[in-house]
This record gives C-alpha cells, sequence and structure tokens, in this order.
C-alpha cells in the first residue's frame, strides 16, 4: 500500500505543477492575442497529458520493478528449499542404502511381519543364503514360515509365540527349520512386538543360525557324559582342591575308598582324612602343590572308621594362566592291600631271617641265574671257616671237591624243584675235607628264584 502511494504522490505534484504553468499563462495571455491563447492551451495540454503519461510510466515501471525484486526473492527462497529437500532426499536416500546394507551385512534374517496376519513385510537378503528360499517366497508363499518349522518343534513354536504376541512381550526362541535342500538348520529367533493403542500391530526380529553352537553343545554334552562315565567307573579315585585345600569334587570310587558319601566330602579339608602323624606331611605336600609342583608319592589317609588308606598319590597343581596356583587334582590309586601284603612279607622275611641266623645247619642261598651265593648263615660260616664277605663271593666250586656232581645236583633240583643226596665231600677254607648230607630246594627270594642248600656235618 505504501508502494502505491509513492507512486500516486508523483503523479499529483505532475498535475499541480501544470495546474500552475497554466494559471500563470492565463494571466499573461490577456496580453496576448486570442489565436496565440488557444495554440499555447493546446500545447499546455499535452505537456500536462505527456507529464502524466511519464508519471503514469513511472508508477508502473516502480511497481514491476518492485515486483520483479520480489519475484527474484520468492525464486531464491524457491530454490533454496529445493535445494535443501534435494539434499534432504539424497540424504535420505544414503540412509536407506547404508540401512539395507547394514541388514543385509548382519548374521542373520532381518524381518518384519503383521501381527494378526503374521504376513511378512520385509525380509532380509541373508535370508536365501542361509535357508536356501528366494526371498520373494517368503512374501508369496502362504504360511511360508510355519510350513518350514520342524514338525517335532512346530506346534509348540507357534503356540509359545502366540501367547507372546498376545501378552505383547519380547521373546527369544530356539528352534529347528527345514532348508531347501533338507538341511536341519537351528535358529534363534528374537522377537520384538510392535504396539498401538495398546494393541500388537506388528513383529520385528532377527533369526540367528546357531547350528555350529548346538553341534558343539551336542557334541560337548557326549565328551561331558563319556568322560562323566570313565570317572564313575574309574578304579582311581579322583580328587579337586580348591586354592584353601577344600575338597570341591570326588568321584563314587574316591569316597568309598574313604568311607564317605561324595555329599560328606564336599567342603571337607584334605586335612579331616589324615590322622596327627600325617598332618605335618600332608601339609608339605600341599605347599609343594602351591608351587605348581607335579609329583606322585605314596600317602596314607584315615578312613571315616579310623583305619587306614595307602594309597599313591598322583598330583597334579591347577594353576591359572598367571601361574597363580588354584587347587589341585589328584590321582588317587589304593595300595593299602600291597602296603599290607609288603609289611605282612617284611614280618616273614624278618621271622626267615631269624630262624636262618639260628639254623644249627649250614644254609646256603644260591642264584641260578649268576652262580653266586646270595647270603649263608652264620652255622655255615662257623662249619666252613669263612667270613660273611668272603662267603657271598664264593661258588659251589669253591667248596665242593665233587665239582661235577654237585652241578649236576643243582640242575636237578633247579628243574625238579629239589634234590636230597645224603653224602658228599665238601672242604673248608682250611682244606679240610669232610662229609655232609644235602638237601635242596627252590623258591622265590626277592623277586628272584634261588636254591636253598640245607648242609649237615656227619
Amino acid at each position: 500500500m505504501r508502494k502505491f502511494s509513492y507512486g500516486m504522490l508523483h503523479l499529483w505534484l505532475a498535475i499541480g505543477v501544470c495546474f500552475l504553468i497554466s494559471t500563470l499563462l492565463f494571466s499573461s495571455g490577456l496580453k496576448l492575442q486570442k489565436e496565440q491563447i488557444i495554440f499555447s492551451q493546446i500545447i499546455l495540454s499535452a505537456e500536462i497529458l505527456t507529464l502524466i503519461l511519464l508519471a503514469s510510466a513511472f508508477c508502473v515501471a516502480q511497481l514491476g520493478w518492485r515486483r520483479v525484486k520480489e519475484l527474484e526473492a520468492i525464486n531464491q527462497e524457491l530454490q533454496k528449499e529445493i535445494g535443501d529437500r534435494k539434499q534432504v532426499l539424497d540424504e535420505l536416500s544414503k540412509s536407506k542404502h547404508k540401512y539395507q546394507s547394514l541388514v543385509n551385512w548382519i548374521d542373520g534374517i532381518v524381518w518384519e511381519a503383521d501381527a494378526q496376519t503374521k504376513k511378512f513385510t520385509f525380509v532380509s537378503q541373508k535370508a536365501e543364503r542361509l535357508l536356501g528360499y528366494p526371498v520373494k517366497t517368503w512374501f508369496e508363499e502362504a504360511n511360508f514360515w510355519k510350513n518350514h518349522i520342524h514338525p517335532d518343534d512346530r506346534e509348540q513354536v507357534l503356540n509359545f509365540c502366540h501367547q507372546n504376541i498376545q501378552s505383547k512381550k519380547e521373546y527369544d526362541l530356539e528352534y529347528r527349520t527345514i532348508a531347501a535342500d533338507g538341511r536341519v538348520v537351528w535358529l534363534r529367533n528374537i522377537v520384538t512386538v510392535i504396539r498401538s493403542s495398546d494393541r500388537p500391530v506388528k513383529i520385528q526380529g532377527v533369526m540367528v543360525d546357531i547350528t555350529a553352537q548346538k553341534q558343539a553343545q551336542t557334541a560337548l554334552r557326549a565328551s561331558e557324559e563319556r568322560y562323566r562315565r570313565i570317572i564313575e567307573t574309574a578304579n582311581e579315585g579322583i580328587w579337586v582342591l580348591d586354592a584353601q585345600n577344600q575338597t570341591i569334587f570326588a568321584n563314587k570310587k574316591m569316597a568309598e575308598m574313604l568311607g564317605y558319601t561324595i555329599e560328606e566330602m564336599l567342603g571337607m579339608p584334605i586335612f579331616a582324612f589324615t590322622d596327627e602323624e600325617n598332618q605335618a606331611g600332608a601339609a608339605a605336600k600341599m605347599e609343594r602343590h602351591r608351587q605348581c609342583i607335579q609329583e606322585q608319592y605314596d600317602f596314607k589317609f584315615r578312613r571315616k572308621d579310623g583305619s587306614d588308606l595307602w594309597t599313591i598319590v598322583s598330583a597334579t597343581p591347577i594353576c591359572d594362566r598367571d601361574g597363580q596356583y588354584i587347587g589341585t587334582l589328584g590321582m588317587i590309586t589304593d595300595i593299602t592291600e600291597r602296603k599290607q601284603a609288603e609289611a605282612d612279607l617284611q614280618e616273614s622275611e624278618e621271622k626267615y631271617r631269624l630262624l636262618f641266623s639260628n639254623e644249627l645247619d649250614a644254609i646256603i642261598l644260591f642264584d641260578i641265574e649268576t652262580g653266586l651265593f646270595l647270603d649263608v648263615n652264620n652255622s655255615f660260616l662257623q662249619m666252613y671257616g669263612y667270613s660273611k664277605e668272603e662267603a657271598l663271593k664264593l661258588t659251589p666250586a669253591d667248596v665242593s671237591t665233587e665239582v661235577e656232581n654237585t652241578y649236576s645236583a643243582i640242575n636237578k633240583a633247579s628243574i625238579t624243584g629239589s634234590a636230597h643226596i645224603f653224602i658228599r665231600w665238601h672242604k673248608k677254607k682250611d682244606g679240610t675235607v669232610f662229609p655232609v648230607e644235602l638237601c635242596a630246594g627252590t623258591f622265590i627270594w626277592k623277586s628272584r628264584k634261588v636254591l636253598e642248600f640245607r648242609l649237615t656235618a656227619l
């Protein structure tokens, strides 16, 4: 409005000027002739009209120029808006491409479906690589997902999904599907339920191939079962202690060896299974374990009933990557019977040694393999006149005057197990020859077959 008024002001000013000039001319024209006045008025009118037209043109030009400027401003704003929109569209295109690349890069099937009809509205390209079915099949085939669930899992999976969708809960489940080539593929389906007005409208999720994981779990379970059977049926006790020397595992054999149940043993320290005499020894062994020293040794435990349990302990310290001690694995072999047999044998040997040493007849223990005397008693030393050191260097040829017959008797006794010769001529250290009665028999002594000669002087 202001722009229009400014132009009109120019027009009225021009008219005013013309009117003023006309008045002045009229006043001075009284002195002119009539014809001149008329001519002058015509010229003045033309000039006034010209001024009016020029003023109008100026106003129109002013209005046009301002309108052009307005249109240029509007055009610039439109160009800027078009540029901004183009930039937004470019960014949206890049974002969409990035999103699609990201979705297709995910090692799983990204999907979206209608919560009511269960019809897929989006499925990522990974679906075809994972299960072998073209992506379009997921959209076109009715009940595609349902039909390809493993028959043994189908009912349970469908019920589980329906319950969670209706309760609008996010859920996670594992099940088997049948791939296009007939393979069984384990999937983990992580699902989010999208709600609108407190009702489920969409479901979105990711299906991840966990077949390798399931196969590993199956193999691990089989391995654990195999080792569990080995541990449970092992003839050795298996005992695991923690860093505080408390029992954290014991197999059935170990518990039976000590007379406890497995439940009773758990949490008990190693020292609860030793007597006072072996407390210090057990503590020393545990200290060596803390140094991560692997060793084997004989050790005496105390059973629940107070009796002794002799064992061979194969101790393997358990240390972490930093070398810190965290426990001990012990393989325990019961050698109580062997220890008892050794004790009985030692007692028997002591008794035999006592009888051997105090026997009135001379006795020689002869090694069949080496042909040397292994031992002689005191009666032999007195009868033949040798010292013990000298006697252990002798052979039958050194004491017999009938060497050939003596070795013949030795061969016979080693085969038949015994021999009895009523008279045989022997000689003492000083050369004295005297008759003896000889009885020979074989037996096992210190894990070797030996002959015992019993000699009676006649």
